[in-house]
């Protein structure tokens, strides 16, 4: 998946994606799945940049996290699929 968004190298990657992660949840764009004793379970919806020969894509896909009772987040599934 992340060469075919055209990064090469995983850690740029890896600082978009936590870079979008952030910007998702702060602006509220996910859903939740379920509501435990242990936590909420979230959807995000990352818009991922295409880079490189994929300039100017965007790429609409979605990672799950667990939000804890003490505001700590987990991720759970770092890319879940695509946004239809």
């Amino acid at each position: 998946w992340i060469k075919s968004f055209g990064y090469y190298d995983v850690d740029d990657y890896i600082g978009v994606l936590l870079r979008k992660t952030k910007e998702a949840y702060y602006y509220g764009n996910y859903t939740i799945v379920n509501h435990t004793k242990y936590g909420c379970k979230i959807n995000l919806q990352l818009d991922i940049p295409g880079v490189n020969e994929k300039e100017g894509k965007v790429y609409k896909v979605k990672t799950n996290y667990m939000i804890f009772p003490n505001g700590k987040l987990k991720c759970n599934t770092l890319l879940g699929g695509w946004i239809k």
